[in-house]
């Protein structure tokens, strides 16, 4: 043994410097490496690991991590104050394979598969999981079970090995459960009910390159062979990858995470087989330290006590290499050894549902004596893969299978339980592709299960789960979708009819524009009846209806029928709403507003209000409403804002063929600035109107329903509303009105009903926009040389307001 002391005596610091030092540079390829143990706590391993040095393992009886280092990083150690020792022949690997040559090669794995599934033909499959590597090997498996050709429902167990190449004794143990499985079948009637039962996969070699270029050239390499640039296969798991700085972004580092989350084929392969297979319990082999490990290498899972509760049962039975049970170091990943992002146990948890634990073999040593340690490791660890073969079996747990009500077929629902809430952004659990599901649950306790998918009714069960599994079959259904449905358009009105759906007491019509929907409920039908009339809805526009039967949840869509009603087009314009607010930094306070065009169903022409508050949380109403009939997709607002205010806006637009609004809820909101330096800007008024339809863009008159009149213009810039002032005698000087009529809106159309003039008479109107407290323009007169403002009128008072003169767009 050679012992090199540390430069730095003082022993006393040494926490300090391993706690302050820099992280450790990583070695480049074919660097020379030496194993060498280091006296440190376990907390002080963590850092080293944290901070960038090859953490083969730690052995918590001797207190001493095993560190792979090459010159320079073992000078680091010692600039840390930390002493380290070159390992015994009998822990560390020699030269090349010599030193390795009793152990199994992923060649001599694969043969040894071969060799099985000949053998036993009805008991293992070797399975392809990924093809040709970066290095020429392959990703298998076997498969176990009993007619392993047939299909079948039994539960699943998953063994894997061998994710860092250098963990030579990981591969044996997944060899000798192979061999225990097969060849004592026919004699062991234990055996035989796990192999009757259950599906066993076994992933003898995760990661053949690496293991090969272990055998071949480097007894220390741990990744993949990733050409380039090796990858940690196990911090390459999507769940958590890269999260709590458990792995390394640096391509020569040994933690590399990999470029992203399932970037290496061998990861793949693992997960592949997880989705498909959907274990119950997945158990993946590393080395070394003794530690039972579980979920999460970032964080506690939601699940812990259940989680906990099985690997402390089997903390119980498992012997050590010193060959007394118990004394395993357990618990999850992050906190029982370190943190470990992008590792495989978490994402088939934490996606997939699967309850996986991880088992460091071995004391001290990742590439121990095979003629001291290999027989005697094998057979204790027969204890903890048969431990978790019988838990899949017999464990409190609740499964079952998911299927459709009417054809039998399974189901792939989601399933969840109330007494379990996940809070680490775990994926739903489902049920596969068979329809079956689990869920590891506490003995003799009681549970609320929840089964859903789209297009069926959701289903809860009550479980109580005593010592063994709780079986619980669902069967989804939803109720039959009405026939025979058909519209009639009426007046703004479209009348519906279909056939009765038996033993259903509700129908759910629907509405859309489109075909195909997107719809909306228009109304709910209480059973017998089966007809409704959808009133009122606007005329001259096309209407598509559903209508779903409902019991317990609603049914498929019945077949779509359209209508197009008569009458009025009283629909508003498809629009979304203001698309931005921003600050001018005028010197007047000012809040520039933009939106993209509505798109009018009646006709049009289509102007915008604007509605402002001082709470993002405001009601478009009469009282904030601060500008209408805009023709343009743009308003500059500076009326009364002040400084250092946020200002929030709705934006509405209206068709003026029907005077109807629409009723966007886009809200967004800024704060007036003025200029650099100092940004602070003066209060600003309010727009005065101007007049309607000023030279250049006509009003025109129609006659209506009856004696009622429409007037078309051009809506007055700056006003909230409109008037009409209407009367018989001549338009000239100051005219007097007999009529008025008010709150028009400013929509460019306004509807009223003045009577029937006299026979032979007629009648005049003019239009004013108008705000709270002025009105513009009755327009321009022309006395053959110059247009001029007309005055103010005298006569009806109605809604009239002072007349401005002067007034200024917005």
């Amino acid at each position: 043994m050679t012992v090199r002391p540390a430069p730095l005596p003082v022993a006393a610091l040494a926490l300090a410097a391993l706690l302050l030092a820099p992280a450790a540079p990583a070695a480049g390829p074919g660097s020379p490496r030496s194993f060498v143990k280091v006296a440190v706590t376990e907390a002080e391993a963590a850092v080293l690991a944290r901070d960038g040095f090859d953490l083969a393992g730690y052995d918590r009886e001797a207190g001493e991590a095993g560190i792979v280092a090459t010159a320079g990083e073992l000078e680091r150690l010692g600039r840390r104050g930390l002493c380290w020792t070159l390992a015994d022949a009998g822990e560390a690997a020699g030269p090349a394979a010599a030193a390795l040559s009793d152990y199994t090669d992923p060649q001599e794995m694969s043969a040894f598969l071969d060799q099985v599934a000949a053998a036993y033909p009805n008991l293992a499959k070797k399975v392809l999981l990924q093809g040709v590597l970066f290095e020429g090997q392959k990703v298998w498996a076997l498969k176990i079970t009993k007619d392993v050709d047939l299909p079948n429902e039994r539960p699943v167990f998953l063994l894997d090995a061998q994710h860092h190449a250098r963990e030579v004794m990981t591969a044996e143990i997944t060899r000798d459960a192979v061999d225990y499985l097969t060849s004592r079948y026919a004699t062991d009637a234990q055996v035989r009910n796990w192999v009757d039962n259950l599906n066993v996969w076994v992933i003898p070699v995760v990661n053949p390159d690496g293991a090969m270029y272990v055998f071949t050239t480097d007894p220390t390499w741990r990744k993949n062979r990733h050409t380039g640039c090796g990858v940690d296969n196990n911090r390459n798991y999507s769940v958590y990858w890269g999260a709590c700085n458990g792995s390394s972004g640096l391509c020569a580092d040994e933690t590399f995470r990999g470029t992203a989350p399932d970037s290496e084929p061998e990861t793949q392969a693992v997960e592949a087989l997880t989705q498909e297979g959907r274990p119950l319990f997945a158990l993946s082999y590393h080395s070394y330290g003794q530690y039972i490990l579980y979920s999460y290498g970032c964080a506690d899972p939601d699940e812990k006590v259940i989680l906990d509760g099985i690997a402390q049962g089997l903390n119980g039975i498992l012997v050590k290499d010193n060959g007394a049970p118990g004394g395993w170091a357990t618990g999850p990943i992050w906190s029982t050894i370190y943190p470990a992002d992008g590792g495989s146990v978490d994402t088939q948890y934490g996606r997939y549902g699967t309850y996986a634990y991880v088992i460091e073999v071995n004391s001290a040593s990742f590439q121990p004596s095979y003629a001291v340690y290999r027989d005697v490791t094998v057979q204790r660890q027969r204890t903890a893969w048969q431990y978790f073969l019988d838990k899949t079996l017999t464990a409190p747990q609740i499964r079952g299978k998911v299927t459709d009500a009417g054809t039998g077929q399974p189901l792939a629902a989601a399933v969840s339980v109330q007494e379990v809430s996940f809070t680490h952004g775990e994926q739903p659990r489902r049920a596969d592709a068979r329809g079956l599901y689990h869920w590891l649950a506490a003995a003799n306790a009681t549970y609320h299960l929840t089964f859903s998918m789209p297009g069926y009714c959701t289903e809860t069960r009550t479980v109580a789960v005593g010592t063994g599994p709780a079986t619980v079959d669902v069967a989804l259904g939803y109720p039959a979708a009405p026939s025979g449905l058909a519209a009639a358009p009426g007046t703004n009105s479209v009348a519906l009819s279909w056939n009765a759906v038996a033993g259903v007491p509700e129908y759910r019509v629907y509405r859309g524009l489109a075909p195909g929907g997107p719809y909306a409920l228009a109304r709910t039908v209480a059973a017998p009846a089966i007809s409704m009339t959808d009133a009122p809805v606007s005329g001259q526009v096309t209407y598509y209806y559903v209508v779903r039967s409902y019991l317990l949840c609603e049914s498929p869509d019945s077949a779509e029928v359209s209508a197009r009603p008569a009458g009025p087009c009283t629909m508003a314009p498809v629009f979304a709403g203001v698309g931005s607010v921003t600050a001018p930094l005028n010197s007047t306070c000012t809040l520039s507003l933009s939106w993209a065009p509505a798109t009018a169903y009646c006709g049009g022409p289509v102007t915008y209000r604007v509605y402002r508050g001082t709470s993002a949380s405001f009601v478009p109403g009469p009282a904030n409403l601060i500008a209408a009939g805009l023709a343009g997709t743009g308003y500059a607002d500076h009326a009364a804002l002040s400084n250092g205010t946020t200002y929030y806006y709705v934006v509405c637009s209206v068709d003026g063929s029907s005077g109807a609004e629409d009723a966007n809820a886009a809200v967004l909101g800024a704060m007036p600035r003025g200029p650099l330096p100092f940004q602070t800007c003066t209060v600003g008024a309010a727009p005065v109107p101007k007049e309607a339809s000023p030279a250049g863009a006509p009003l025109t008159c129609a006659k209506g329903a009856g004696s009622a009149v429409v007037l078309a213009y051009t809506p007055a810039c700056g006003a909230l509303d409109t008037a009409v002032y209407g009367g018989t005698g001549p338009i000239a000087g100051a005219p007097g009105w007999s009529a008025v009529y008010c709150g028009l809106g400013n929509t460019g159309r306004a509807a009223f009903d003045p009577g029937t003039p006299a026979p032979g008479g007629w009648l005049y109107f003019v239009v004013v926009g108008q705000n709270a407290a002025k009105e513009g323009s009755y327009g321009q007169r022309f006395d053959g040389a110059a247009y001029a403002e007309r005055p103010e009128a005298a006569g009806v008072a109605g809604c009239d307001r002072p007349q401005d003169l002067a007034g200024t767009c917005p």
